[in-house]
């Protein structure tokens, strides 16, 4: 891998950055968050800088991944060029996937986090996509093997019932209605009790005033995500103040 690894940062140190070549490393199969580190060792990036353009690039890729690589292969497969390439990425990927076709979440966190060539959340994802498990469990799997905290959001009976099943740790209810956009807390207070109590809680959006924050607090709420509210104060930090109940 290491010198993979250099040829790669060689090739992309003659027109950018450094910084930005360990940022592209890490998003490049193979070499991923791993490959990133050894090249901002060789390049001398501080490992304070390193470690957080290692952690964006590698998670970059993982959304497309999950959600349009079937899609974008079936199409590459049907053209001549790319179809033995594509066929060969897919039998790479499958060949890893045993464990993972086993043990489902556990086999996709022990294979994303296998400090050797070929694992990784690029590969991890790709082979949770073509395996098609659960879409929250593959996201929530490799944030967990990344270090992240994965907050996966609800808006309704449904969502918080298939958040929990995916193993949620960290629930956020959403007080807006996606269909006429209108906002009201009593979201987060109805759906409340669906959520057990080891499962950390967040009200996201509606939350204007220090009793809105009480209200939700009194429920069980651990959190609450505030945007606009704090967007249009003119004055943010006596706003948030407010919030807490200091004014």
């Amino acid at each position: 891998m290491e010198s993979l690894a250099t040829a790669f940062a060689v090739s992309l140190g003659k027109y950018v950055s450094k910084e930005i070549v360990v940022f592209i490393i890490s998003m490049i199969p193979i070499l991923e968050l791993r490959g990133g580190l050894i090249v901002a060792s060789l390049l001398k990036v501080p490992i304070t800088t390193a470690i957080p353009l290692c952690v964006a690039g590698n998670i970059l890729p993982i959304p497309f991944i999950l959600l349009f690589i079937k899609q974008i292969f079936k199409w590459m497969k049907k053209v001549k060029c790319f179809r033995g390439l594509i066929e060969r990425i897919e039998n790479r990927a499958m060949s890893k996937s045993d464990s993972i076709k086993k043990y489902e979440f556990w086999g996709l966190v022990i294979f994303v986090g296998i400090p050797l060539p070929g694992t990784g959340a690029w590969t991890g994802s790709l082979i949770a996509a073509l395996l098609d498990t659960e879409t929250i469990r593959q996201y929530k799997s490799i944030c967990d093997d990344l270090g992240l905290s994965a907050l996966v959001e609800a808006h309704d009976d449904a969502e918080v019932d298939r958040a929990l099943k995916a193993g949620a740790r960290i629930l956020g209810v959403n007080n807006r209605n996606l269909k006429d956009f209108t906002v009201d807390t009593a979201n987060s207070r109805r759906l409340r009790s669906r959520i057990p109590k080891n499962v950390l809680f967040v009200s996201e959006s509606g939350v204007k005033t220090a009793e809105d924050v009480a209200q939700l607090a009194a429920i069980g709420a651990d959190a609450v995500l505030i945007g606009e509210t704090l967007m249009r104060a003119p004055d943010k930090t006596a706003k948030l103040q407010e919030l807490k109940g200091l004014l």
